[in-house]
């Protein structure tokens, strides 16, 4: 049986300190990749951050978020920092539309 676990949540409620104490355990987890995403566009005076261009930032964030689910290995649980339904909903705060690639990575 495959189990995959997403942790979710607001920005600064521990997430990733749950994803480090779950690693600390021997567990199999994905790390947040947003500060990744936007450390690389900084580093390379990039648009793809989420006060320039937020649809951009959102479908490439899902893109990655969706190989980290297909890498994961099956054999054992596995947790998610974060999924791509947390780009989705990052963009309704903001009062914009799901993109179709977004959707798609979804179903």
């Amino acid at each position: 049986m495959i189990q995959k676990y997403i942790i979710s949540g607001a920005p600064g409620t521990g997430k990733t300190t749950i994803i480090n104490a779950l690693k600390k355990k021997d567990h199999y987890c994905a790390e947040e990749i947003s500060r990744e995403l936007i450390a690389e566009q900084i580093s390379i005076g990039g648009n793809i951050l989420p006060w320039k261009d937020q649809i951009a930032f959102e479908n490439k964030i899902a893109h990655r978020r969706y190989q980290q689910y297909l890498n994961s290995p099956e054999n054992c649980i596995s947790f998610f920092d974060r999924s791509s339904i947390d780009c989705i909903a990052y963009l309704n705060n903001n009062k914009l539309e799901s993109t179709s690639q977004i959707n798609q990575i979804i179903k």
